[in-house]
């Protein structure tokens, strides 16, 4: 490990991992689409390996229109939040029948304890 990349850890932040189903997750993404702001951006831990997770698209600040919404897990995409949820696995297993998943970090507000549905329904 160099230099530069302790003293990131050093001053990195660190969030306390939350656990919830998968089914949270997808609710909080179907949430965010919903209120036309889809945009969640989620890095989770399943079987002690991180994927990253959510929605994302593109937004033209001119006209305020909100376009190519994209659903994702890892680095395959899915047209639709359905498909994410049918298609998305890992090792072979659906992410949508994994019991539980360890949510690390909200890339766009940092402690994933911000999201109120999902601290909400942390299991303990």
């Amino acid at each position: 490990m160099s230099i530069l990349s302790k003293i990131k850890n050093i001053f990195a932040p660190r969030y306390e991992p939350l656990v919830c189903k998968p089914a949270d997750v997808f609710e909080l993404i179907r949430e965010c689409v919903d209120i036309n702001a889809p945009l969640c951006r989620l890095v989770v831990e399943i079987n002690g390996k991180p994927y990253k997770i959510g929605v994302t698209c593109d937004y033209n600040s001119r006209t305020k229109q909100i376009f190519d919404i994209a659903f994702y897990f890892d680095d395959n995409e899915f047209p639709t939040l359905e498909k994410l949820i049918e298609k998305a696995e890992t090792e072979g297993v659906r992410v949508a029948a994994i019991e539980t998943i360890t949510v690390l970090e909200d890339e766009d507000s940092g402690d994933p304890r911000n999201n109120v549905l999902l601290s909400d329904r942390e299991i303990k």
